[in-house]
């Protein structure tokens, strides 16, 4: 037949071969379908009586004398009776436990988790410790050191490796570790089986790596762009999320899917390349998603990522990579240092405003609450770098202590990330009476080429400040 013909060519070295199956549908596509209304009645008992491989293998066996019509029948009788013995087995299963559905979602154990992450750092000091870093090198070295850590852990992306596999040991080129170099030498240190290079297929991406976290690795992949994750979107949300919920927490996949997102390039990322819509991926249950601001932040939430036992969104500001200001650059911290799921950072502890903010939009309230200090208003800012679970306490408390909130979000404003973390303040009765709310985000439109295109659509530094005194004006009034 044709396989045995494209076999005889493959093996004549007149390969590759690829081979056209027509493969049998017998019977309608669900039970709300019937395929009698669009198949005609000839065509199907073709199929069904002819081609059907079990009949036709059923009638070989016959035929060869292997088995005897009477015996195919009493096989056919045991397997009905095992099928419905079966049935019967599931149909008397308990009920399904509606009270469990809550709390097989995530994995993440915070004594668990802490306890092991405290077996596996004890007595260790990181050789970046104490070093200022920028949040590339930050976010660089903290991945070298977990390497070291936790031999489990593989990476995968494009471009991710140094060299190709064929060229790795060539030392008189220089390597790339990704498209910002924030992978760079950890190929070279830790070998080519830990960190590979990937298709330009974020779909593989995120379902290797699922594939990896069952079987006990840990994976730390990287997709580009914000803007590139949608192509993996089925993958991430259906198969990640839903992992350890549908098997009843049988099954977890913890895994981290670092990417860098957002805009600040004076427009050269424009429509493909300036993606922050963080409030589409808090919209699926069972993924965690966190956002650091700064170095510090970055070695303390990746740290917390590869321990928590959850998948992990890991979203890099790729305008503030290499950004050197007071709030950006920080001394590495050694491994004491994790901002375990659910931690937010404060600055300040004024009572006249509280600021939400996080990722790339918190550099630029730190500055506008600097000014405000100038203008004798007194702000605090709460930098919620976990957006899923947000540190609610610290949303309610600064609400309470201030009464004046203003949330600043580099995502959209409708679903976006601001519009969770004004939720919060929104549940809780007393606090709707008393507080004022107000919101600054990306307009709902795409992000435009060119620096002009790109300021009328992020949030501004001029923006913010405004907002804030304005605000505060209107409370004293």
């Amino acid at each position: 037949g044709a396989f045995k013909k494209a076999l005889d060519l493959c093996r004549s070295g007149r390969g590759p071969v690829m081979v056209h199956s027509r493969v049998l549908r017998l019977y309608s596509h669900s039970s709300t379908d019937d395929m009698r209304k669009y198949r005609p009645k000839e065509d199907c008992a073709i199929e069904f009586e002819e081609r059907d491989p079990i009949f036709q293998f059923a009638r070989e066996i016959v035929e060869f004398g292997i088995v005897s019509p009477a015996e195919l029948q009493e096989i056919n009788r045991e397997v009905d009776t095992e099928i419905l013995r079966a049935v019967d087995d599931v149909l008397n299963l308990p009920k399904t436990d509606v009270s469990r559905f809550m709390s097989t979602i995530y994995n993440y154990d915070p004594p668990r988790a802490q306890a092991a992450y405290a077996e596996a750092t004890k007595g260790l000091k990181s050789a970046h410790a104490g070093k200022t870093l920028v949040l590339a090198d930050a976010i660089n070295a903290t991945l070298n050191d977990l390497m070291e850590v936790r031999p489990e852990i593989v990476m995968w992306g494009e471009d991710v490796a140094d060299l190709s596999k064929e060229h790795f040991g060539r030392n008189e080129l220089e390597g790339k570790g990704g498209v910002f170099g924030i992978t760079k030498g950890l190929q070279r240190k830790y070998g080519p089986d830990r960190v590979s290079n990937s298709p330009i297929a974020e779909a593989s991406i995120v379902g290797r790596a699922s594939g990896w976290s069952l079987q006990g690795f840990l994976p730390i992949v990287e997709v580009q762009f914000r803007d590139y994750l949608s192509p993996a979107w089925q993958q991430l949300v259906d198969q990640v999320a839903t992992l350890r919920w549908r098997s009843d927490g049988r099954f977890a996949n913890p895994l981290v899917i670092r990417m860098a997102y957002g805009g600040y390039l004076g427009g050269a990322g424009a429509i493909w390349h300036s993606e922050s819509a963080n409030g589409p991926i808090l919209h699926y249950p069972g993924i965690r998603l966190c956002v650091p601001s700064n170095a510090e932040d970055a070695a303390g939430l990746m740290r917390a990522a590869a321990f928590c036992g959850d998948p992990v969104v890991y979203c890099e500001s790729k305008s503030r990579y290499r950004f050197r200001d007071e709030f950006m650059e920080r001394k590495f911290p050694d491994w004491d240092f994790v901002l375990w799921p659910g931690s937010s950072r404060r600055y300040g502890d004024g009572k006249d405003l509280a600021i939400l903010t996080y990722g790339t939009s918190a550099t630029l309230c730190f500055r506008a609450m600097q000014m405000l200090e100038a203008d004798g208003i007194k702000a605090r800012m709460i930098d919620l770098c976990w957006l899923n679970p947000l540190d609610t306490n610290a949303i309610r408390a600064a609400a309470d202590d201030c009464g004046l909130v203003l949330i600043v979000d580099e995502d959209r404003r409708t679903c976006g990330a601001g519009a969770a973390i004004a939720d919060v303040i929104y549940r809780d009765r007393d606090l709707r009476r008393r507080v004022d709310v107000e919101r600054i985000a990306t307009k709902d439109c795409r992000v435009s080429y060119g620096p002009v295109g790109e300021r009328a659509i992020l949030p501004q530094a001029d923006e913010i400040l405004r907002t804030a005194r304005e605000l505060v004006k209107s409370r004293k009034r």
